[in-house]
């Protein structure tokens, strides 16, 4: 997660600057066709890689709740509301 905040950051810096140029020689319809590019580039690697960690804290809620709910024979209903908040 590092790697990816430090390169969102360098892109902060560069991306406007290559942007304009890009604007500049080849168009603005070009600039944001590239800009779009980049992006699906930038998240396809970190969708592919990245651990997916709201699936596994929902199992262990569901699960926990499970035990809960089956000694007090009360149906799972979802997390309780402060942990929505």
């Amino acid at each position: 997660m590092g790697i990816y905040r430090m390169l969102s950051d360098i892109g902060y810096v560069v991306g406007p600057a290559a942007l304009g140029s890009v604007a500049e020689l080849g168009g603005a319809q070009t600039a944001l066709v590239g800009s779009a590019i980049s992006a699906v580039l930038v998240v396809l690697p970190s969708r592919a890689w990245a651990p997916e960690t709201v699936v596994r804290a929902r199992q262990k809620i569901e699960s926990r709740d499970k035990s809960t709910s089956s000694q007090l024979n009360v149906p799972f209903a979802g997390p309780p509301l402060t942990a929505l908040l």
